[in-house]
């Protein structure tokens, strides 16, 4: 299917609150139906999230990176190291919560305008040095700019994007 409209994360930078969150319910939305197909994304860039602003649709354009279970488990998998949860990288058990993480990092690069958090420590190709880099991680919350999420109330930021972006996937919140 062609979707006229850009990459979820230049879309919204810096967008008021009620359009930031409007477009990302309905990432939220799309999620949950993958999930209850019983697949992952794992594989998440915003290049394949499009919003279009005008007429307040947001899409997946691209379905190639929707894993099954088996796929998963099998190691059967590509991703995008600034956007993909730290499990995922360091090849441990990878669930539901591993594609909230990367949701929240879009979320919170589209509030800050620029590069997910981890971008020094994740941005090689290499997977050796992107596991040494992880190792040097903190949680997002003391990485990030306070002042680039005045906009968003903290019931947002600290009880959902933070909470979705810790390194253990048992601290995001949510049962298995």
């Amino acid at each position: 299917e062609y979707f006229v409209g850009e990459s979820i994360t230049s879309a919204l930078e810096r967008s008021p609150l009620n359009l930031f969150v409007a477009h990302f319910k309905q990432v939220f939305e799309a999620l949950s139906f993958i999930h209850q197909m019983g697949m992952l994304v794992v594989h998440w860039n915003p290049r394949f999230v499009l919003t279009n602003l005008i007429n307040g649709t947001t899409k997946f354009t691209n379905i190639w990176h929707v894993h099954t279970q088996e796929e998963v488990k099998d190691k059967k998998l590509d991703f995008n190291p600034l956007y993909t949860a730290p499990e995922v990288i360091a090849e441990r058990t990878v669930d539901e919560r591993s594609d909230l993480y990367s949701v929240a990092a879009m979320m919170l690069e589209a509030w800050q305008g620029g590069g997910p958090i981890y971008q020094d420590t994740r941005s090689g190709r290499h997977l050796g040095l992107v596991l040494d880099g992880m190792t040097k991680e903190k949680e997002a919350d003391v990485m990030v700019h306070k002042a680039s999420l005045t906009q968003a109330p903290d019931e947002l930021s600290h009880g959902l994007v933070f909470k979705l972006l810790k390194k253990k996937p048992e601290e995001r919140g949510f049962n298995d």
